[in-house]
C-alpha cells in the first residue's frame, strides 16, 4: 500500500493533469474538505463527502479558474496526517488576470483514504481589488488672489494636467483675496499623483497652500 506521502503526490499529479477522478479515488465517502474563504469565491467552503466537493470545489474552480497550475515543493508526514505546502496560481475568468498564492494543505488518512482535507492560501489575491473611494480635497489658503490662481491653471494647462486626471469636480470660491478651492477626485490615488504637479506650481505663485482637509464620499448626486 502506497504512503500517505506517496498518495498525496499521486493526487497532485493527477490534479496536474486535470484528472479529478484520479483525486477522487484516493477520498473517503465520509471525508470533510475545508476551504474557507469569503463568499465571493464560488470554491470556498466546508463540504461534506465526494459530491459537494466535485461540484462545490473542483467544479468552482473550473469555474473560476483557467490554467491552473499548482507547484507543491514541501511535505511533512506524522502519523496519518500530511502537510504540503507549495504555490497555486491560475488566471481569472472574470477579468483575465494572473494570480498567485502561496498554498498549504493538510491531509488526514484513514485506511488509505483522505478523511479530513484543510485548504490555506492567500484569499485576498483571488478578490477583485476594492473600489476606489472617492474623496472630496479643500484648499483654504491664508491668502489666494485672482491673478495667483490663474497662473496655477494656466501652468497646470501647459502641463496637461487640465482636467486632471481622475478629478470629477473644480470650484475655486470665495472673498477677493481668500480664494478657496474644492475639489472632487475618484481616489485619493488618482489626487496624490496629481498634487506632485500642482503643489511645485502652487509655490513657485507665492500661494502657501495649507494642508488639505480630504474626506472620503459618502454620497454624490447632480441636483
Amino acid at each position: 500500500m502506497s504512503s500517505p506521502v506517496e498518495i498525496v503526490k499521486e493526487m497532485y499529479a493527477a490534479f496536474s493533469r486535470g484528472d479529478i477522478d484520479g483525486v477522487m479515488g484516493h477520498i473517503a465517502d465520509d471525508v470533510v474538505w475545508s476551504a474557507e474563504g469569503p463568499a465571493e469565491m464560488v470554491f470556498t467552503g466546508i463540504r461534506h463527502g465526494k459530491r459537494e466537493i466535485l461540484e462545490g470545489f473542483f467544479g468552482g474552480i473550473a469555474q473560476e479558474h483557467a490554467d491552473p497550475a499548482l507547484e507543491m515543493t514541501e511535505f511533512v508526514a506524522q502519523d496519518n496526517s500530511v502537510a504540503a505546502f507549495g504555490r497555486y496560481a491560475a488566471t481569472l475568468k472574470r477579468s483575465g488576470q494572473r494570480v498567485s498564492s502561496p498554498v498549504g494543505h493538510l491531509f488526514k488518512f484513514r485506511d488509505g483514504k483522505v478523511v479530513h482535507y484543510t485548504n490555506l492560501l492567500n484569499t485576498a489575491a483571488f478578490l477583485p481589488p476594492a473600489p476606489a473611494t472617492a474623496i472630496t480635497v479643500s484648499f483654504a489658503p491664508a491668502k489666494m488672489e485672482a491673478a495667483q490662481y490663474d497662473e496655477v491653471i494656466r501652468r497646470l494647462g501647459e502641463a496637461s494636467m487640465l482636467p486632471p486626471p481622475g478629478g470629477l469636480f473644480h470650484v475655486c470660491h470665495g472673498e477677493p483675496g481668500k480664494l478657496r478651492v474644492f475639489d472632487v477626485f475618484e481616489s485619493l490615488e488618482k489626487f496624490q499623483a496629481f498634487a506632485k504637479v500642482l503643489l511645485p506650481i502652487v509655490q513657485e505663485t507665492g500661494i502657501e497652500p495649507d494642508q488639505p482637509e480630504i474626506h472620503p464620499i459618502h454620497t454624490m448626486a447632480n441636483r
